[in-house]
């Protein structure tokens, strides 16, 4: 599976996320080549806090180390997936991660929002972790 990122600032921050967040990419890594996936984009990982804030967003992508990342993630037809398979994938992650907080949040977020079709994966700073 290629996996890509849409900006240099992305990679650049890809090397410093979250050990949680590490240990979910690669558990995602290990699982989606086994589906019809043959690519997976990194569209966001970093964003100012303050610029987060601002746009009356969480501020979870202004985190250091970073917390959270966007992708998009492309099949092997050369189409990227549709919002049910994000849903699906969502479902499936969650059901494997547990973010930590009693169940406020979620560390996969598929319902559309921000720009374009895409899956947020979020950690919390301690206490995410793999499900028994």
């Amino acid at each position: 599976m290629e996996i890509l990122f849409s900006n240099h600032r992305d990679l650049d921050h890809y090397e410093k996320l979250h050990p949680a967040l590490k240990e979910v990419l690669a558990w995602l890594h290990e699982y989606l080549p086994r589906s019809k996936t043959s690519r997976l984009i990194y569209t966001s990982i970093f964003r100012h806090y303050k610029d987060e804030i601002a746009q009356g967003r969480s501020g979870v992508h202004g985190c250091d180390p970073p917390r959270a990342a966007d992708i998009v993630v492309i099949c092997t037809d050369g189409k990227p997936y549709e919002q049910d398979e994000y849903t699906n994938l969502g479902i499936l992650i969650n059901s494997v991660w547990y973010y930590g907080d009693g169940g406020k949040h979620q560390v996969a977020f598929a319902a559309p929002h921000g720009t374009g079709l895409h899956l947020h994966l979020q950690v919390r700073e301690k206490g995410t972790q793999k499900r028994a």
